[in-house]
């Protein structure tokens, strides 16, 4: 029987560690290096599509060239995501109904 293989990267990657990524990334790397595959390539290029990720840039033709991300626009990107979780959506729920009555 074949054994699961564990993880060795995190879920996402600490803003402090991405310093340490190349400056060009590829969407390969942006999802396991960043996100330890937690964010697929197939997820970022429907961001690319739709919005809501990180600015890309093109290398060769402008509609089918190679997609790269600068290093800076991921960590900014990473900072502007909203840190809520489920519970706190809950909280703030509760509190605006709260308010209301």
């Amino acid at each position: 029987m074949a054994r699961k293989r564990m993880r060795s990267e995190p879920a996402t990657t600490d803003l402090r560690s991405l310093d340490s990524l190349p400056p060009i990334l590829t969407p390969r790397m942006v999802s396991r290096l960043v996100f330890g595959g937690g964010i697929t390539e197939k997820t970022l290029s429907k961001r690319r599509l739709e919005g809501g990720g990180p600015v890309f840039r093109r290398r060769g033709h402008p509609t089918r060239g190679r997609v790269l991300y600068l290093r800076e626009d991921v960590i900014t990107w990473m900072r502007n995501l909203p840190a809520a979780t489920t519970t706190t959506e809950e909280r703030i729920r509760v509190e605006s109904c709260a308010g209301a009555a």
